[in-house]
This record gives C-alpha cells, structure tokens and sequence, in this order.
C-alpha cells in the first residue's frame, strides 16, 4: 500500500454495546500533549435571593484527544456543518425569552 493510502476501517461495537450520552453545554481543558472535551447537560437553575443565578451542569462525558485528533475533528465537524447548512440554511444559536419570577400562591393562614 502506498505511504498516503488511508487504510481502511472496521468499526465494531463493544459486546457490552456503546455509551451515548447527550449534551447541551461543553467545555475544554488542554496541555501542551491533548485536549480534554468535558460534555455536560443542564440540569437546574438555581436563583439566589440576590437574582444571581447559577447553571448545575450535570458532566456527562469526557473525551480526550491528542492534538493531532483534534484538528482532524475540526474538519470533519467543519465539514459536516457545512453541508447541513447548504440544505438548511445557517445555525443560529436560538434565542429563548426571560424567565419570569414564578409566583407562588400565599399560604393559607389560621
């Protein structure tokens, strides 16, 4: 086989079959050797008294990958996206309205 051949790949499942997991949140981590792709899913906002409010991301997964990886990966998602959006026109990240303070009935008294 020539040296710039790809060799070609068989992908098996696991006996035990393959995790998935689903994320809405990501978040990097990285040396100077890999990066680390922390996938999370939002799973409650907390509001404190003073209207702050704080996300609890749930950590679903994480994949670490050399840098070599990576940059592979960032053409294919770049590809891929490229395509989805030929046929539907581009991503936008949507926008969602304010949440509203919830009112909460009086408690009955006597």
């Amino acid at each position: 086989m020539p040296s710039d051949q790809t060799p070609a790949q068989t992908w098996v499942e696991p006996k035990h079959g393959t995790y998935n997991a689903y994320a809405n949140f990501v978040n990097a981590l990285w040396t100077p050797h890999d990066i680390k792709l922390k996938f999370g899913e939002l799973t409650k906002m907390v509001e404190s008294p003073d209207s702050t409010k704080t996300f609890i991301i749930e950590e679903q997964a994480s994949i670490t990958l050399t840098w070599s990886e990576a940059k592979i990966l960032q053409g294919m998602l770049s590809d891929i996206i490229g395509r989805f959006e030929k046929l539907n026109g581009e991503i936008t990240t949507p926008k969602i309205p304010q949440s509203a303070p919830i009112e909460r009935p009086a408690r009955p008294t006597g």
